[in-house]
């Protein structure tokens, strides 16, 4: 049985190594007229990981049909290596479907790089669809330590805004600060999320960015997070923001989360500040 197994992970290991034959044929795919055909094949490649399938993978990028495109980012989310954070973060800033820019933002969760946060911060969620937003909210969960991290958005050395910027959610009059020299300016990734967790026109969206601030431990986050549970309008964004302070596990959050646990009109938010005052006791 070692034997068969041995010979099984040895063949798989041969098979997604390099260019093979296997490779070869569903590259070739890719420029097959039958689009049905092409994400078939890019389903494929994708499966089997391998890097040199990414450049002609990046091609489909460009693909007039949106599900040939969303089937592009979906395989190159299986390629391992920072080569495929470009392609994925100019889908997340450029395509016009709000579905394959979502799928991109997913796709970069993978990625422990500044090159991968960057994107999702200035253009995830910064997008004006809320689809986009909460799948950029819940990549940097998974992907960023979600810490004060700076992007630069105009300079020589950052991004521009682009010509169309509406700023439609008024987050840079909020979280941007000007610095250096004339028009320069830096966000703040954390201070972003605290903005969407407040003021987000998608409850979803609202939701799922205090859950991921309840992964942070960046100065500042734990009182926003006792105001969201004291006095936001919504019982899931106090019911998350209950299970986010126990996350974080401040014990000076343990008498609003008493109060909250007897006082709160709501019984999910109820339970969900008892189930992180559990957590406090366990950990003091």
């Amino acid at each position: 049985m070692r034997k068969y197994f041995f010979l099984f992970f040895v063949t798989l290991l041969t098979a997604c190594s390099g260019p093979n034959k296997c490779d070869r044929k569903y590259i070739g795919q890719l420029q097959d007229q039958d689009n049905n055909l092409k994400i078939q094949a890019a389903e494929n490649l994708g499966k089997c990981g391998n890097a040199a399938a990414l450049d002609p993978l990046s091609e489909l990028l460009a693909a007039q049909q949106p599900n040939v495109r969303l089937a592009g980012v979906k395989a190159i989310s299986g390629i391992a290596g920072d080569n495929a954070i470009e392609p994925l973060a100019t889908t997340l800033e450029h395509d016009s479907s709000d579905t394959v820019r979502a799928a991109a933002a997913t796709a970069l969760n993978q990625f422990q790089s500044a090159d991968a946060e960057k994107p999702l911060m200035y253009a995830g969620l910064f997008d004006t669809s809320s689809l986009v937003r909460k799948a950029a909210v819940s990549a940097l969960g998974e992907c960023c330590t979600i810490q004060q991290f700076p992007v630069i958005v105009s300079g020589d050395d950052g991004w521009d805004f682009p010509d169309d910027w509406n700023d439609p959610y008024g987050y840079t009059d909020t979280v941007v600060e000007i610095y250096g020299p004339a028009g320069q300016m830096q966000i703040d990734t954390a201070q972003v999320l605290l903005y969407i967790a407040q003021h987000d026109k998608d409850l979803a969206t609202r939701v799922e960015a205090v859950r991921v601030l309840g992964l942070s431990t960046v100065d500042g986050i734990v009182p926003v997070l006792v105001n969201i549970l004291t006095s936001d309008t919504e019982p899931k964004v106090r019911s998350m923001a209950a299970q986010s302070l126990g996350n974080i596990g401040d014990l000076d959050t343990q008498t609003v989360l008493e109060k909250t646990a007897e006082q709160d009109p709501d019984p999910t938010v109820k339970e969900a500040a008892n189930l992180a005052l559990s957590e406090l006791n366990e950990r003091f």
